[in-house]
């Protein structure tokens, strides 16, 4: 028998304590066994198969859709293109599985270019044909000018469980100053459950990164997130003075729910 979307959202967060649910907790990157993860993320080009879930973990897939040539336009999407390879993955994902359409769409939509209403149509579509099995995330970038994303009040779209947010630091970055206000942002316009679905520091002297690392995970815990994605790729790679920073900081918070 299938899930429904609340059972479903209601398997991936019951605990013993209904009140305290655990973290989701990820780290992307070589490096990820070094850290307690429960949530696995994998990022999934238009028209390839599913991934398979690791062991001991929840699964996210993220339909990634920006720089993907071989993608159909949200319009296209919104009147059916898809429809078959959506089914086919609906049917291979587990139940439960935490499904992220077109991540960061708001950040960089405008380049196809796209409307907000072409946008929701998308998800609609997206959730039509992918059914209730699944635990749908909106994903969207942390960046808010208003002369480079598409307004959020106006592109959320229906029938979404989760929020997620992607946020990189720069120079002279702070968790208030990346998160603080995409966060208030959200509060305005959705009670959802929210957690950093993509976070990144860039290299620095390696006292200032660990605090920075540390830092990310204590505003999420006071900002009440659901859990933290660390990317730990690239540019955005821990040393081992921030590893063990990074892992302190997350053990810490799961020992504490």
């Amino acid at each position: 028998m299938a899930l429904t979307a609340a059972a479903a959202l209601a398997a991936i967060m019951a605990t013993t304590s209904p009140a305290a649910p655990p973290p989701l907790v990820a780290v992307v990157g070589a490096a990820a066994g070094a850290y307690p993860v429960t949530l696995s993320i994998r990022y999934l080009p238009w028209g390839h198969p599913a991934p398979r879930r690791p062991a001991g973990t929840q699964l996210m897939v993220e339909i990634s859709l920006s720089g993907d040539r071989r993608k159909p336009s949200f319009p296209a999407i919104a009147h059916g293109a898809g429809g078959p390879w959506l089914r086919q993955l609906s049917r291979e994902l587990p139940a439960g599985t935490l499904l992220s359409f077109a991540p960061e769409a708001n950040a960089w939509g405008h380049r196809q270019p796209v409307s907000a209403a072409a946008y929701r149509a998308a998800y609609r579509t997206v959730q039509a044909e992918m059914g209730h099995r699944l635990v749908y995330v909106w994903q969207v970038s942390r960046w808010l000018t208003t002369t480079w994303t598409l307004p959020l009040a106006q592109m959320r779209p229906a029938g979404v469980s989760f929020v997620g947010v992607d946020g990189y630091y720069g120079a002279g970055n702070s968790y208030g100053t990346v998160f603080g206000p995409v966060l208030s942002a959200l509060r305005r316009i959705t009670r959802l459950p929210v957690f950093i679905a993509e976070a990144g520091i860039p290299p620095l002297p390696a006292p200032q990164r660990a605090a920075l690392l540390s830092a990310l995970i204590a505003g999420a815990r006071r900002s009440d997130l659901r859990g933290v994605t660390y990317f730990d790729e690239g540019r955005w790679r821990v040393t081992a003075t921030s590893a063990t920073a990074l892992s302190a900081a997350l053990r810490s918070w799961e020992s504490s729910r």
